[in-house]
């Protein structure tokens, strides 16, 4: 698993500033809600991966 360098803070306010929850965040990147207060409390790292899904989601979002 390649990491990313979002900090934890930064994937919070991003979360936030979507309007979304945990749960409603987990179900669009495919995660389970726990991973995602895992990833916000600096628990476990935040994937490559899942910081680029959170960018297109943004994009959309934004559309």
């Amino acid at each position: 698993m390649i990491q990313s360098g979002m900090e934890k803070e930064t994937f919070r306010k991003k979360r936030e500033r979507l309007g979304m929850t945990q749960e409603e965040l987990a179900k669009r990147l495919g995660k389970s809600r726990p991973s995602i207060s895992r990833y916000e409390g600096g628990v476990i790292p935040i994937p490559k991966a899942v910081e680029m899904a959170l960018k297109l989601i943004e994009t959309r979002e934004k559309g």
